[in-house]
């Protein structure tokens, strides 16, 4: 009888594991994709590209455009979170008007898809219309700060 409680216990203790997969499927957005580099496909030339990269610390995002293989890289925080989970970043911005940006990871990061919103109830014709959409591919390229 000792030894049949002894296997169930046993049991339990296996099905209460922890599984490595599950920690990786719990990070933010900000964390999965911390210092990651994208780049706008359709703006993309010799001498001039648009990139992208988030980061978790502290939580922020760059737009450079990089000219001549120089950009200029002034982080925005990102202060209002609405969602950061998985492979979907959801925030506002307030710059003279306030918008809803998200970004979504598509294909495990190896793609970016960014839409930026209108969410400013006091400007008529212009409240829940898209700013831009813009998808951009992840890329070796370096941020050419200065």
């Amino acid at each position: 009888m000792k030894k049949l409680l002894y296997l169930l216990f046993v049991i339990t203790l296996l099905g209460c594991g922890s599984d490595d997969n599950d920690n990786a499927s719990a990070q933010s957005f900000l964390e999965k994709y911390d210092g990651y580099i994208w780049v706008e496909e359709e703006s993309k030339r010799p001498d001039f590209s648009s990139l992208l990269q988030f980061s978790n610390s502290p939580k922020s995002y760059m737009f450079i455009d990089k000219v001549n293989g120089i950009g200029g890289c002034t982080p925005t925080n990102i202060n209002d979170i609405l969602e950061n989970a998985g492979d979907t970043l959801i925030f506002e911005l307030t710059d003279g008007n306030t918008f809803v940006i998200t970004a979504n990871a598509i294909d495990g990061g190896e793609s970016i898809r960014m839409k930026c919103i209108f969410k400013d109830e006091n400007t008529p014709g212009q409240d829940g219309s898209t700013y831009w959409d813009i998808v951009y591919t992840r890329t070796s390229e370096s941020l050419g700060c200065q």
